[in-house]
Formats: C-alpha cells, sequence, structure tokens
C-alpha cells in the first residue's frame, strides 16, 4: 500500500513539473504564465520528493531487504547471531524480524538454538569451513601438514575434509 501511494505521488509530481515545464516555456513574457509555473514547478518538486522518500522507506521495510540484512548480519558474525543482535543491527524495524525468521526456519536455512538464556540462529552456509585431518575410528585430529595416513592413537584410517564448525560452541581453539 505504501508502495502504490508513493508510485502515485511520483507519477502525480511528475506529471506538475511536466506543466509546470510548459507553462515557462509557453510563459510569452505574461507574469500570470510564470507564476503558475512556479507553483506547478514547486509541488511538483514536493510531490516527487515525497512520493520518493516513501519508496525507499516502503523498499527498507520489504521482507526481501529484512532478509537481505539478515544475512549480511550473520555473515559477518559468521553465520550465528544472537535475537538481541538482529534488533539490534535492524533498529526500529526489528518487528519485521520474526516473520523473515520463521520463513527461513520453515526452509531450514537456520536453526535455532538457546544458548545461556538467549537464542541463537545458526546459519550453516555462512559458518567458516575448516580443513581437518581426523581419525575414522577414534575420532583424533591430526595437523594439516601431517602426511601421516594412520593414525598414531589407534592405527586406523586418516581422512581429509572440509567441516563447518561454529565459533562459539567452543569445539574450535586455535591453540591446540
Amino acid at each position: 500500500m505504501k508502495r502504490l501511494f508513493s508510485v502515485l505521488f511520483v507519477v502525480a509530481g511528475a506529471i506538475l513539473f511536466l506543466f509546470g515545464l510548459l507553462f515557462v516555456v509557453g510563459a510569452g513574457g505574461q507574469g500570470t504564465r510564470y507564476a503558475i509555473a512556479a507553483v506547478g514547478l514547486a509541488a511538483g518538486a514536493v510531490l516527487l520528493g515525497f512520493g520518493i522518500r516513501w519508496f525507499r522507506a516502503a523498499d527498507l521495510d520489504s521482507p526481501e531487504q529484512v532478509l537481505a540484512e539478515i544475512l549480511e548480519a550473520a555473515r559477518k558474525r559468521n553465520g550465528e547471531i544472537s535475537e538481541l543482535e538482529l534488533v539490534a543491527a535492524l533498529g526500529r524495524r526489528a518487528s519485521l524480524v520474526p516473520p523473515v525468521i520463521e520463513k527461513l526456519l520453515a526452509e531450514k536455512l537456520c536453526e535455532r538454538q538457546a544458548k545461556d538464556g538467549a537464542t541463537f540462529y545458526l546459519f550453516r552456509d555462512l559458518q567458516p569451513r575448516l580443513f581437518v585431518r581426523e581419525c575414522r575410528f577414534c575420532g583424533a585430529q591430526l595437523s594439516i601438514a601431517s602426511a601421516a595416513v594412520k593414525c598414531p592413537r589407534c592405527g586406523g584410517e586418516v581422512s581429509s575434509a572440509v567441516a563447518r564448525s561454529a565459533l562459539s560452541d567452543g569445539a574450535y581453539k586455535m591453540d591446540e
């Protein structure tokens, strides 16, 4: 509805502005025509300005824009973002988040998790991917630089794979 009114304001503003230009061109030195032209140009400019402003505001409130901002915020936080961070990222438009998140949850594009009394949304496709070498049997992780094909603990086969890991769950540590 907001977009419809904004488009109507833009169209009306453009028409008034063009009539104002037409009166300027056809004024022929008559003061009343210049006055009508000035009113047409001013009213057209005001209507155009309001229409464009309302259109941009309606665009910011669209579900597509909210989705893009949610995904950008999650990407910046390695695929995991709390509900409070989403509210902070979207500001006055935070009331538009729940329907978009519910759609993402229904499509299984994200998961809802509760940690330390807070709700987090986990976007697996946005999480960092780590290259790991581990034993298929005992799960021991080996150095990536290691050329070992057998596990030093159990003698099982060592395989290399790309794994996704949430950086906040404590499973990934740089000092190990």
